[in-house]
C-alpha cells in the first residue's frame, strides 16, 4: 500500500456487524470517486476515494458515536453537504486532504 500524502492514513477498520457504517463509507466512496469527474484538476492515483470516505466515516463514529434516530440525522446532514451538487469544492479539498475529515463533522455548513 503507497501512503497517502494527505490526512487519510489513519482510518480505521469496522467490524462486520456495522451494517449502517458499512453503508455511510459506501456513500462517502461514492461521493469522492466524483471529484476526478467533477475538476479539470488532475487527481492523483495515490489518493484512494475509499480510503478517504473510511477517514471520514471513522471521524464520523468516533464524534457523533453510534447512530439512533438524532444522530442518524447528523451524519444525513453531513452526508448531505458532501454530497451537494453545489458543494464541488467541498469534496475536492477533503479528496485531496485539504481539508482535514473532521472538519466536515465538527463544522456546521456556513463554517466550510
Amino acid at each position: 500500500m503507497v501512503p497517502l500524502k494527505n490526512n487519510h492514513q489513519d482510518f480505521k477498520p469496522i467490524n462486520k456487524n456495522s451494517g449502517y457504517r458499512e453503508r455511510v463509507r459506501k456513500l462517502l466512496t461514492e461521493v469522492f470517486s466524483r471529484v476526478s469527474f467533477e475538476t479539470d484538476e488532475s487527481i492523483s492515483p495515490s489518493i484512494d476515494p475509499v480510503q478517504v470516505a473510511a477517514s471520514v466515516e471513522s471521524v464520523m463514529f468516533e464524534r457523533i458515536g453510534w447512530s439512533n434516530t438524532i444522530k442518524k440525522a447528523y451524519y444525513q446532514s453531513i452526508l448531505f453537504n458532501l454530497k451537494d451538487p453545489k458543494n464541488p469544492d467541498l469534496r475536492r479539498k477533503v479528496l485531496l486532504g485539504e481539508i482535514k475529515p473532521e472538519t466536515p463533522v465538527t463544522s456546521s455548513a456556513m463554517d466550510i
